[in-house]
């Protein structure tokens, strides 16, 4: 007998003598752990291409938020500057009533 049919008969002693119940329990754990890998794989691309989704909404609206208050920012400060205008032309009249009725 060579080395290498030596080394075949030490391996086919193990085979031999190894509980062929728990190599199929084996077989069947690796087969539901592949299939449970896929199903994983499956949903971390569903995941990852919901989270480059809501990644770009996020930004989306970030930048409409920061348009929507530069915005009112802008319309408050146009508001202020029309009621101090108006204010003036109150205190415009009033001085001119004021000289034309001194009474008031």
């Amino acid at each position: 007998m060579t080395d290498k049919e030596d080394d075949d008969d030490l391996y086919n002693d193990l085979i031999e003598t190894a509980d062929v119940a728990q190599v199929e329990e084996l077989r069947g754990k690796v087969e539901y752990y592949v299939e449970k890998m896929a199903q994983m794989e499956t949903k971390i691309k569903t995941l990852t291409s919901e989270n480059d989704e809501f990644q770009k909404k996020n930004m989306t609206l970030k930048r409409n938020i920061s348009i929507l208050y530069k915005t009112a920012m802008a319309e408050g400060e146009r508001k202020d500057r029309r009621i101090e205008k108006l204010l003036k032309e109150i205190d415009e009249l009033k001085q001119g009533q004021t000289r034309r009725h001194p009474r008031w």
